[in-house]
């Protein structure tokens, strides 16, 4: 049994109770509150990709421009994921000014990385941001940048809880544990497949898949790199649940991780 209203307004219109903002509320009079899972959502969803011609050895640029939503306006939270691949190495990415990095994996297992940053918008940011000095890049590689909109978060605090990349190779699955949700919010899963015919990518129930990209490198698309990301709505206390990613390739790298967007 849970609790949808109060006095009959429903609880995803209430802001506060008794001056408690609702995402700390658990429960009321001893009843689960909330019962509704998270109406937040990511919109103006945008990718990048960067590729570079198949030699073996050209090595992809150190710098990579990722366009931004073009929707974002003062006041917005926006979220940044890239991942970078190499033929046999992973990559370390600077944290471009103004942003902050939520989390990061980078593997030779999986032969690519993935990094994570947010920025609530303050009407300075542009159309566009530029990651420098990206180091240790390998031949064959491509930069592939995702960017949204979170809509509903809380800005103030925007992440509640994120879990550790599973990170694996000679696979074409791969099972990304999930964490328990501290707040009503919004999982998502960020995933990336070493080879660009990793995707299509398909997810487990319960999830829905926003974003399915490949970089294919010029002259082989089982070089460069696919990427997905997928959200679930998770209400606090409940556990996101492992997010099960079935890429179309052959064997190879695959990485990925989970974190949870507050809501407000």
């Amino acid at each position: 049994m849970s609790i949808n209203k109060i006095s009959g307004v429903s609880f995803a219109s209430i802001a506060k109770l008794s001056g408690i903002s609702k995402s700390s509320i658990v429960n009321f009079l001893g009843i689960a509150a909330g019962g509704s899972s998270s109406s937040m959502s990511l919109s103006d969803v945008t990718t990048t990709v960067q590729t570079v011609d198949f030699s073996g050895t050209q090595v992809p640029p150190a710098t990579i421009t990722l366009n931004l939503p073009s929707t974002a306006a003062s006041g917005d939270l926006v979220f940044l994921l890239v991942s970078s691949d190499g033929s046999s190495g992973h990559s370390a990415h600077e944290t471009p000014s103004g942003w902050t990095r939520l989390t990061n994996w980078a593997s030779f297992d999986s032969d690519n990385d993935g990094y994570v940053f947010y920025r609530v918008f303050d009407g300075t940011e542009g159309s566009s941001v530029t990651i420098s000095n990206i180091s240790g890049l390998k031949g064959g590689g491509d930069h592939l940048g995702i960017s949204f909109i979170a809509d509903g978060a809380d800005t103030s605090s925007p992440v509640s809880d994120y879990t550790s990349a599973v990170i694996a190779n000679g696979v074409n699955t791969i099972s990304i544990t999930g964490t328990t949700a501290s707040a009503n919010g919004l999982a998502v899963g960020f995933y990336s497949f070493d080879g660009a015919d990793g995707n299509p990518f398909s997810v487990s129930s319960g999830w829905t898949e926003v974003v399915d990209e490949d970089s294919p490198s010029t002259g082989n698309s089982a070089t460069a790199l696919a990427v997905g990301v997928s959200t679930k709505p998770v209400t606090a206390g409940s556990a996101s649940g492992t997010l099960v990613v079935d890429g179309s390739g052959t064997l190879d790298g695959f990485a990925g991780l989970q974190f949870i967007i507050k809501e407000a």
